[in-house]
């Protein structure tokens, strides 16, 4: 099990609620610093990236953790424009990893695994929806985000990690 995150500081994004908001959650009880950002949208991620990976670069040190989601659910008819935004972060994410690689700077994805039960649900369908499949929680992110984060995850880098399958990953990866 991980230990404590005393000297971690991590950006979420989208971290008013869903997925975003169980990560900041499972951080702050490791011990991280955790600073929250959310809408309005595009511009508040952008800026993060552009103040954050050249602070990262000077310090020789530091973790992207970008989340996203299935392929097939980012094809999915009216996912535009979270779907094609997904890609468009999956792309960033493995081209950062290469940049960044001898920077000290880890970069790697996460997503969860399967539909969860997030704001992404409309309201008047999230009964229906709820009828037919077993809705993961975002809580299911928790472990893996705090292992990321951590030290045990240094050297790790350009991967991308589904959290319901995070046990079978981390033995894998621990051979």
């Amino acid at each position: 099990m991980v230990q404590a995150l005393d000297n971690v500081h991590v950006v979420i994004t989208g971290a008013s609620d869903g997925l975003g908001y169980a990560m900041a959650e499972a951080l702050l009880n490791k011990g991280a610093t955790v600073a929250l950002a959310s809408r309005p949208g595009s511009k508040l991620t952008e800026a993060i990236k552009k103040l954050k990976a050249p602070l990262m670069i000077e310090q020789g040190k530091g973790r992207i953790i970008n989340i996203s989601m299935n392929h097939e659910t980012m094809k999915r008819k009216g996912f535009v424009p979270y779907g094609p935004s997904r890609a468009a972060t999956e792309s960033l994410s493995a081209i950062m990893a290469e940049d960044l690689k001898e920077s000290g700077i880890s970069v790697n994805m996460l997503l969860p695994g399967g539909a969860t039960a997030t704001g992404m649900i409309p309201d008047d369908l999230r009964s229906e929806i709820e009828a037919k499949f077993q809705l993961m929680q975002p809580e299911v992110m928790a472990e893996p985000i705090i292992f990321l984060a951590s030290s045990e995850a240094e050297g790790i880098s350009g991967e991308r990690i589904v959290a319901s399958e995070f046990e079978s990953w981390l033995k894998e990866k621990s051979k």
